[in-house]
């Protein structure tokens, strides 16, 4: 069934992406034209989750020419300090993202002192305690501004309060 041209994947679907831009997808994922909805997609998947913004893909296939691709992003959860502030991901790693052009109100990861230099380490706790306030209520991370860890290991959060709309 491979073989027959009613089974070739000529339509494409993509979901579950907001940062990336479907055409990004389809242009990482490298699609055959000869390629049947019967055939083995793990190397697609497997390019695509080389994508530095691809966390996990997942390619399955509707009868009788659609393959849906839906993806799970690294999703920024704070900003690290570099020459620049830049993203990270909820394992602290660095993503390549403009925070402008996408508008990313992120707390900024910090070492003990207001040190910008973290660990590897302690830059994968602070990101991970930000993912884990993300979760638990998206609405109160937006009122942090920096998430600190200090020499011991120990995490602080400083928030910044919402009276009225205004920030104080």
């Amino acid at each position: 069934l491979a073989e027959l041209e009613f089974f070739r994947a000529r339509d494409y679907r993509v979901s579950g992406t907001r940062l990336l831009q479907e055409q990004q997808v389809l242009a990482t994922a490298a699609i055959s034209p000869f390629a049947s909805v019967f055939d083995d997609l793990t190397s697609i998947e497997l390019r695509l989750e080389r994508h530095p913004l691809i966390r996990h893909a997942r390619l399955t296939a509707e009868l009788p020419g659609t393959l849906v691709i839906t993806i799970e992003e690294r999703t920024p959860v704070g900003f690290v300090a570099g020459p620049v502030l830049e993203p990270v991901d909820r394992d602290g790693e660095v993503l390549p993202l403009d925070p402008v052009e996408h508008g990313l109100d992120l707390p900024v990861l910090i070492g003990a002192g207001g040190a910008a230099a973290l660990s590897p380490s302690q830059r994968r706790i602070l990101a991970m305690e930000a993912d884990r306030l993300a979760s638990d209520d998206p609405t109160f991370l937006a009122t942090v501004s920096e998430i600190a860890i200090d020499a011991r290991g120990d995490v602080t959060a400083v928030v910044t309060e919402l009276v009225s709309g205004n920030l104080l």
